[in-house]
């Protein structure tokens, strides 16, 4: 029976559970933001939900208890402590089928941090080898306590029979502390004490236990350099000392020529130094091996200082042309002054030389003047170097300028234009031609001049139209301005240089003009009687050509062709002789004026001469009076017909 009732639980229980649905899922967290401060400082996050959950958005800074859990839980997060700059982050808490949750988190700046630092001064007090003494030292700090300091002070790389000594007081960043010097201690300069003071250290300072008092030495070695009369330069001589400190002392040179001065102080360390002596315009030549230095109350033995003539090197335009690819020398004239006479096989050099390029040979220097090589080889980049020097007995030139001239192309004028060409004005038609060509595949041009003279230089340009190898004569050249001058300048690209052809004369000859011919001249004299004139003047002439020929008729005062007055309306070969002449005004002078088109010259006929006589009266012839005798003077009628006689 018990059986019975079990099996009919389990199928009730069964039942129960399939008509039992899931709850909704759930999700809250509080709080919804974190502020952390700049230290560590864990906060906790209380979590409610009533499913899975996971925490993401996790920071490198931030540390969580836990990243996933389900249902209610306490999680922590912890900041790790800040940088002087602030951050933030999200954290995001989700569960599936829940409202995610935002948790913003801030963490505060931490402050900057507080930078202690110590800083010792020089020495105060001298100490030599031997003595037992306090030797004191100024410090200064930064954020370092106002306080007496007696315990966690030290002093660094201390030598042996040295020892820090006494408490430390600062007061306001500044104070002093002092080393005890013991006799043991051995002369010397200790330079990398370093002093430890609330645990901050500083930079390296110097303690310097001075030898007990020697004897002090100073020695000049040889001059450096070059001093030359009257210029403004320097030269220096090595310094060494024994038993004088390291330093900076004011020098003394005794028996310096006129126009030497000593340039600065004597700066020794470590038993050496140097001494500068500085040169003006009025120092002279000569050497002078009496000079002393004295420096911290101690004289040298004497040192020699020599003036030398003024030097120099001069170079020259190079005197023979190279181009990139050649291998041979190119030679440079030179002159100098003060150097001798000799062969220079040693301390020659040129400064700043093409890669490819070296000094080449002795120099020989004869008079003052010279010549030098330099081998150029195949290597060697076209170019222009402007800033080479030569240096010869130690004197260096100004700049000289090697040329290595880059491969060009060349241009080859193969075919000039005719020397000469005459044209006709009026009629020009011909043209000017050159051809040329060039190398290493560039591309030629031409261009056209005039000139004044016969010349292929200092022309003018004939512009954009004259850019051909064919120029056509101008046609508007006239024979007035003959002769004219032309020439053609033929270029090239990739730098080739221009080449100029041979002059053109141009010879321009007049134009053709018709020729006036008169075949036949006017008669050179007629005679006619007033009253009864008649006929003409006759002229005929011819004119070439094929021009069209034409007639002015002109009297005249005077048996001239010329100064006359024309006569209106003559104008035809033929001149009628006008029938109003008179006899009283005979003679008469006539000539014609034959013109043609086509700008042919006037031709004067001959002058004709007309001579006009009187008319004649009748005549009276009496045959008988009937009277007899008459005498002068007699009147007598007559009574008798007649007929009058021309």
């Amino acid at each position: 029976m018990s059986g019975v009732i079990c099996i009919l639980l389990a199928i009730m229980s069964i039942g129960f559970q399939a008509c039992k649905k899931d709850p909704k899922p759930e999700l809250s967290a509080t709080p919804l933001s974190l502020n952390f401060a700049a230290a560590d400082d864990p906060k906790p996050i209380e979590v409610k939900s009533n499913t899975d959950w996971t925490i993401t958005g996790q920071h490198a800074w931030l540390t969580l208890s836990a990243a996933a859990g389900k249902g209610n839980a306490i999680i922590t997060v912890t900041a790790q402590a800040n940088t002087p700059t602030a951050r933030n982050a999200e954290l995001t808490i989700a569960a599936k089928g829940a409202t995610p949750v935002k948790i913003n988190v801030t963490q505060a700046a931490a402050p900057p941090p507080v930078i202690k630092t110590v800083s010792v001064g020089a020495q105060v007090v001298s100490v030599i080898a031997g003595e037992n003494k306090s030797v004191t030292f100024p410090l200064t700090t930064t954020n370092i306590a106002n306080d007496v300091y007696s315990v966690g002070n030290s002093v660094t790389n201390l030598p042996a029979g040295v020892t820090l000594h006494g408490n430390i007081e600062i007061t306001g960043g500044n104070g002093e502390f002092s080393l005890w010097v013991s006799p043991a201690a051995v002369a010397g300069t200790y330079s990398n004490l370093t002093l430890t003071i609330d645990g901050t250290t500083s930079a390296a300072f110097t303690l310097t236990i001075t030898a007990a008092a020697e004897a002090k030495t100073v020695s000049v070695g040889a001059q450096v350099g070059t001093l030359t009369t009257g210029v403004a330069e320097t030269v220096t001589f090595p310094v060494t000392t024994t038993n004088i400190a390291n330093g900076s002392y004011p020098a003394t040179v005794a028996n310096r020529p006129a126009g030497v001065t000593v340039s600065g102080n004597v700066t020794i360390s470590g038993n050496s130094g140097t001494l500068t002596l500085a040169g003006n315009t009025s120092t002279v030549v000569g050497t002078t091996n009496t000079l002393t230095l004295t420096i911290d109350g101690t004289t040298s033995a004497a040192f020699t200082l020599t003036i030398a003539e003024v030097k120099t090197v001069s170079v020259g335009a190079q005197a023979v042309p190279v181009t990139a690819g050649e291998n041979k020398p190119v030679t440079f004239p030179f002159t100098t002054t003060n150097i001798a006479n000799g062969v220079y096989s040693f301390g020659i050099s040129a400064a700043n030389l093409p890669a490819g390029v070296t000094l080449h040979g002795n120099i020989e220097i004869t008079g003052g003047n010279g010549e030098f090589s330099l081998w150029v080889s195949p290597t060697a980049a076209a170019g222009t170097y402007t800033n080479l020097t030569l240096t010869i007995d130690g004197t260096t030139s100004s700049v000289f300028t090697l040329t290595i001239s880059a491969v060009l192309p060349v241009i080859t004028i193969n075919t000039q234009p005719a020397p000469s060409t005459t044209v006709t004005a009026g009629s020009i038609s011909s043209s000017l031609t050159v051809a040329a060509s060039v190398t290493l595949g560039a591309t030629v041009s031409y261009q056209w001049y005039s000139n004044t003279s016969a010349s292929n230089t200092g022309g003018t340009s004939l512009g954009a139209g004259a850019g051909n190898a064919t120029f056509p004569i101008p046609t508007g050249l006239t024979a007035a301005g003959s002769p004219y001058y032309y020439y053609c300048v033929v270029s090239a690209t990739g730098g080739a240089t221009s080449v100029p052809s041979n002059v053109v004369t141009v010879t321009v000859n007049p134009a053709a003009v018709p020729v006036i011919t008169i075949n036949t001249q006017p008669s050179a004299s007629t005679t006619v009687t007033q009253g009864s004139i008649s006929g003409s003047l006759t002229i005929a002439a011819s004119v070439t050509l094929g021009a069209t020929v034409s007639y002015q008729w002109y009297s005249n005062t005077s048996a001239s062709n010329s100064g006359g007055t024309i006569i209106s309306g003559a104008i035809n070969a033929n001149f009628t002789i006008p029938t109003t002449l008179t006899a009283a005004e005979s003679p008469y002078y006539y000539y014609c004026v034959v013109s043609a088109t086509s700008g042919a010259a006037s031709v004067r006929s001959n002058v004709a001469t007309v001579t006009v006589t009187p008319p004649s009266l009748p005549a009276i012839n009496i045959t008988s009076t009937g009277l007899g005798s008459l005498t002068v003077g007699q009147a007598v009628m007559v009574e008798k017909t007649f007929k009058q006689t021309p």
